[in-house]
């Protein structure tokens, strides 16, 4: 009773009155809960909406849509703290993660109002769930709390040593997490927009997963967190070296690991490691084991995520790899026929419509029958005109886009438009594909520029792009050091249909 007593007396009525949440009823007709409303639903898009809806006869609209956004943003804010977090979509570690941080939010703010009383006993009860969920920093933070309460206000030598005890051992753990995040970091932060790692990169992965092999084989110092960066950096370190392998060895010690920690390692979590696991057994042509697969990680995603669009993206990418056309079609279906699918991040839109063109093109050539073909949208007139913007970040975008436009126009037989062509693709493989990671990309647009060079004659192009066959075929798909989204089909097998689409004329 202490402790409620402790808690009204710090939240009073009238500062309960005070409290501005979105949602709360006596607000439901403001201006900046119809904001939040019309930005929901799509209604408002940018500030010029604002004005034309709420501020269109004023002389000051700029001033006011500036503190009405302002208002809004604040009362979000305090929602963050409402917000329900028993929904089913909800894992017991999220849950757990939410409760935590919010409750250690609020010891913060009694101690500072000197409501130690409500205060101590949550931090107790804090303490046993952030230690239950691996919630290190939480941990650390709160021991702390409960050494400094115990030494210098309950003058209590056991607990005081009990916490601070506690606190030690916990900062080492916070600071092995520290710099594991900080590894992983600098081997991500190279990737994330030139899509391809830096020159060095192979070395630092190798000593930065050796030394965490030495920190996680301290019994002492151990945590979810902690084990989970590890494993990225050690699959990053295979991953840039091409040692499949391995990797896959590192997926299955990952996943066993995480067997261990059912109840706090959140399914996508598992998920990315058996994704890997899968693209591990595409690239060792382990196709069996990689078809076995597809179900497990299926089940980790539900319909509609991101991430079930990402299995279906990998999953397509595996049947065009093992000329499996007809369960490539099906997956874009059941992409394409989902209600997520409109709503998808631009950087996976434009993907999908990469594989949606390259869908298309194997109709056209007869690869996947075209009874019943929902694809007749498709312009491909305008595929083919569009011009991709040209730049690092988008390379596998743009390769894709490059080459997709060279094969429809072949098959057409619109060879001067090839020819018109022939520039722009000289153009970017000069600019943009002088790198190892784009090296079968160079090898295979070099092939597409011996076209005109060999008048559309099929033996004349076959000895002009011998030279450049030769080095797509030094260094297979498997151990290219590239992105799958790069290459979603093996050059090797659009090579084969650029030949069928030739004959033994000159033109």
């Amino acid at each position: 009773m202490e402790e409620l007593k402790a808690l009204i007396g710090f939240i009073s009525k009238n500062k309960v009155k005070q409290i501005d949440v979105i949602g709360n009823p006596k607000n439901r007709r403001s201006q900046s809960q119809k904001l939040y409303e019309k930005i929901a639903d799509k209604e408002i898009e940018d500030d010029n909406q604002i004005i034309e809806h709420f501020f269109r006869e004023s002389d000051n609209a700029q001033f006011y849509s500036s503190r009405l956004k302002k208002k809004l943003k604040n009362r979000l804010i305090n929602t963050l703290f409402f917000i329900d977090i028993n929904q089913p979509n909800l894992s017991e570690y999220n849950k757990a993660y939410y409760t935590a941080y919010k409750q250690s939010a609020a010891v913060k703010i009694l101690l500072a109002n000197f409501a130690r009383k409500a205060a101590i006993p949550l931090a107790e009860k804090l303490l046993k769930n952030a230690i239950q969920f691996d919630i290190t920093d939480v941990v650390f933070s709160t021991a702390q709390v409960l050494s400094r309460h115990y030494a210098t206000i309950d003058g209590d030598l056991k607990k005081f040593e009990e916490y601070d005890l506690m606190s030690k051992k916990y900062l080492d753990i916070l600071q092995a997490e520290n710099i594991a995040s900080s590894y992983y970091n600098h081997l991500r932060v190279h990737f994330t927009k030139a899509q391809g790692y830096r020159p060095g990169a192979v070395e630092d992965a190798k000593r930065y997963s050796d030394e965490l092999r030495v920190i996680t084989q301290n019994p002492e110092i151990t945590s979810y967190t902690l084990n989970y960066l590890a494993y990225l950096v050690h699959s990053i370190r295979y991953e840039i070296a091409n040692e499949y392998s391995k990797l896959l060895g590192i997926c299955q010690e990952a996943l066993s690991y995480f067997e261990t920690k059912k109840e706090i390692v959140p399914e996508n979590v598992s998920f990315s490691f058996m994704l890997r696991k899968f693209i591990c057994y595409t690239q060792l042509k382990m196709y069996k084991e990689a078809w076995q697969t597809i179900p497990e990680f299926l089940k980790l995603t539900d319909q509609g995520s991101s991430n079930w669009f990402l299995a279906l993206e990998y999953s397509m990418i595996l049947s065009l790899h093992t000329v499996r056309f007809q369960d490539a079609y099906d997956c874009y279906i059941d992409a394409r026929n989902n209600s997520e699918y409109d709503k998808l991040p631009k950087n996976l839109s434009e993907r999908w419509k990469i594989y949606e063109a390259y869908i298309y093109y194997f109709i056209s050539i007869k690869k996947i029958p075209d009874e019943r073909n929902p694809l007749k949208k498709f312009r491909i007139s305008k595929f083919v005109n569009d011009v991709p913007m040209y730049s690092k970040d988008k390379q596998g975008i743009n390769i894709s886009i490059l080459i997709l436009q060279v094969l429809f126009l072949l098959h057409e037989q619109r060879y001067n438009e090839i020819i018109d062509k022939t520039e722009s693709l000289k153009t970017y493989t000069h600019r943009y594909l002088r790198r190892d990671d784009t090296f079968r990309s160079h090898c295979f647009i070099r092939m597409l520029l011996t076209l005109p060079d060999g008048s559309f004659h099929k033996k004349a192009v076959l000895r002009k792009a011998e030279p450049f066959w030769k080095k797509l075929q030094s260094k297979p798909i498997q151990v290219a050091n590239q992105i799958a989204e790069v290459e979603p089909v093996p050059y090797e097998m659009l090579w084969s249909f650029v030949l069928e689409s030739l004959d033994e004329q000159w033109h």
